[in-house]
């Protein structure tokens, strides 16, 4: 247990604390002091270890606590664990919402970081720690109810899209007017049965995500063979019944009999199943993340102001089902027994004081509305499988961010070296790539015009950055080439193997075990010679045609729009007839010989990569629109080629061939983005 961890009291939900704090040492006096005062009104506090796994006790912390308090001084700036817990933060907001994050400045100068700009924050008044008034309103922030922002869609998509779709396609057309339906339709003939009949519906999430095929138990919870019921039409259905089940529940030891509708949260039941058959590669850890942003989730919606009609009409109930690992599990009718002689008896109070109506005993505050007109689900890019996989691993990639992606774009070449021709275009490929790989959750810094010594710095300088934290490297290279090879401004042919052994195994350690991708925008042409007059005529829509231009067109010559990445050689093969499979000795200059490496080519040895001059490069477009659909790497690569070589044959131009291709050394798993 970490060092200044405290038991607290239990939460609904996979919560164990209210708050998570984070802070400098030099600080503690001020944040014990706080948390004394938080606790002493029942708000719980997790505070990291100062001892053993201190990384691992704020990750635990800030995974288990509702809310996060950052406490902002000069010296929390400078700690040690600055950087990982914000990291740690800044990934459960990107998780649930904004609202999980709470900013605490020592003092008015306390200078907020850009990183953490935007979140909601106060200032840390000592004198008023013992002021009741401030006290209060303090507690009502930390444990108010956060509003989940629906504008972003969080990490855990598959959790987040299953609370939608619950809420939509059944609980909005449910909960409505639940408690005078269920006393007017379903009790209507049975007046005697209203006082012992629990007037929410009992919504129940079990821990392992598993939904037995029924609730009922022999001589402990029995079906009633009533219904609730509503009637409504959607989505071209008549009338359809939207129906849930009344049920028993016998207090043994008491001789009493009580009731209740209660439904299994059954979307969790989908999730279990695609984590049980293997269908889409979703772990164990994975499925508990997307049962924690489905309960997170479904809570906010039901409990926000825009849903007034379905507030107090429910009870969201987090079961530690037998299915769960761990102890101290029960069985559902040891978990719902003391839950509907609670509300029981919570209504009676209500009833007994009018003035309190509508309130729950140790109910927290809900967050004030937003005056939200809609939930809008924005659809993005991810992980979502189509294909059934055999169970084989994948490369984790759940780190924010991924790791650190390096974009290299030689457009502009010394003008001694008359045969590397300005790559016009090559900016939008950048641009590209950038928005790209920024939504794939990579750390991305943009290198233009290196010449030999800048780009052997960069590589030596990034491959000696500690890459633990990471799960992965990228590196785009965007210049002329030919084979094995990629040239700087300056003019120097350099060996891609030889920038690719910077992250070998042997020379940075930090990446071992993890999947370094290199994506290489460069024709592969056998030799260098001197530049020869060709080109390629394009059509023009409604013209007779626009214009290419090849870097082996001289200056005098009418340039064309799409543009070629190689040093022009006579006589090699460009056509379909050319082998597509990289030989022996073209994978000896295109592989390296260490593991976990894929090197993604823009076209074959012995062959042209083509660059529009106005949108950029047909490889890096189709990589783009390829990535973005969240297949596994693989398969999109070989998308990638295909569209590719499609593009160039729409243009209708003969003797352009393209065709992209990749290369892996020892990848035994998968990669999704």
């Amino acid at each position: 247990m970490p060092f200044f961890e405290n038991e607290s009291q239990h939460l609904e939900g996979p919560f164990s604390h209210h708050l998570y704090i984070g802070f400098s040492k030099k600080d503690f006096k001020d944040v014990f002091h706080l948390r004394t005062q938080l606790e002493n009104k029942g708000v719980s506090c997790y505070l990291r270890s100062f001892k053993d796994e201190i990384k691992n006790s704020i990750r635990e912390g800030v995974r288990k606590s509702q809310k996060c308090l950052l406490f902002l001084s000069s010296d929390y700036l400078k700690d040690d664990w600055y950087k990982t817990e914000v990291e740690a933060l800044l990934e459960k907001v990107a998780q649930f919402c904004r609202d999980s994050l709470i900013i605490m400045k020592k003092s008015e100068s306390s200078v907020i970081p850009e990183e953490l700009c935007g979140f909601k924050h106060i200032l840390f008044r000592p004198d008023k720690l013992d002021d009741e008034k401030a006290n209060a309103k303090l507690v009502d922030i930390i444990t108010s109810e956060p509003n989940v922002q629906l504008t972003v869609l969080p990490k855990q998509n598959i959790g987040y899209g299953a609370a939608l779709g619950y809420f939509y396609g059944f609980l909005r057309l449910t909960l409505p007017d639940f408690k005078e339906r269920l006393i007017k339709e379903t009790l209507l003939n049975e007046p005697n049965l209203v006082t012992k009949a629990v007037k929410k519906m009992l919504i129940i999430m079990p821990e392992s995500c598993f939904c037995p095929v029924t609730m009922v138990s022999p001589g402990e919870i029995e079906f009633t063979e009533k219904f609730l019921v509503r009637a409504a039409c959607r989505a071209g259905n008549i009338r359809r019944d939207y129906k849930s089940s009344l049920f028993r529940i016998k207090d043994k030891d008491n001789n009493e009999e009580y009731y209740f509708v209660g439904e299994l949260a059954t979307p969790l039941l989908t999730m279990f199943e695609m984590y049980h058959f293997g269908l889409c590669g979703l772990t164990k850890d994975q499925l508990y993340a997307e049962r924690d942003a489905f309960y997170f989730t479904l809570k906010a919606i039901l409990s926000h102001p825009d849903n007034e009609e379905c507030n107090n009409q429910f009870r969201l109930l987090y079961w530690s089902d037998p299915m769960t690992d761990g102890k101290n599990l029960l069985s559902l009718y040891q978990f719902l027994l003391p839950v509907v002689k609670e509300e029981l008896r919570l209504e009676r109070y209500n009833e007994s004081h009018p003035s309190k109506k509508g309130t729950t005993i140790g109910k927290r505050p809900r967050s004030p509305s937003r005056q939200l007109s809609t939930f809008e689900a924005i659809e993005v890019s991810g992980p979502n499988p189509s294909r059934i996989y055999e169970e084989v691993e994948q490369y984790p990639m759940t780190k924010r961010p991924r790791g650190i992606c390096l974009i290299i774009n030689i457009i502009n070449f010394d003008k001694g070296h008359v045969h590397l021709k300005p790559r016009r275009g090559s900016e939008k490929d950048t641009e590209v790539l950038k928005t790209l790989f920024e939504a794939l959750h990579f750390n991305v810094s943009v290198h233009t015009d290196l010449n030999y010594s800048t780009l052997e710095n960069l590589f030596l300088t990034t491959h000696l950055i500690d890459h633990s934290d990471y799960d992965a490297f990228v590196c785009c290279i965007l210049t002329h080439g030919k084979l094995g090879l990629v040239y700087t401004s300056d003019g120097k042919a350099v060996e891609i193997l030889s920038l690719v052994d910077y992250f070998s195994d042997r020379q940075c350690s930090s990446l071992k075990g993890k999947p370094k991708l290199f994506f290489i925008q460069a024709c592969q042409r056998g030799c260098a010679e001197p530049s020869v007059e060709a080109g390629h005529s394009l059509p023009r829509d409604g013209t007779s045609g626009p214009r290419t231009e090849s870097d082996d067109v001289q200056e005098g010559m009418t340039a064309l729009r799409l543009d070629e990445d190689a040093l022009r050689a006579p006589n090699i093969a460009t056509s379909a007839e050319e082998s597509v499979t990289p030989s022996f000795r073209h994978k000896a200059v295109l592989v390296p010989g260490s593991p976990d490496f894929l090197m993604s080519y823009s076209t074959l040895p012995g062959s042209i990569s083509y660059r529009d001059t106005l949108t950029g490069s047909l490889y890096i477009q189709e990589l783009n629109d390829c990535l973005r659909k969240g297949q596994e790497i693989d398969r999109a690569l070989k998308q990638v080629s295909k569209q590719v070589r499609k593009s160039l044959e729409e243009r209708g131009e003969e003797g352009m061939f393209q065709l992209p291709f990749h290369l892996t050394s020892g990848m035994d798993r998968l990669i999704f983005f």
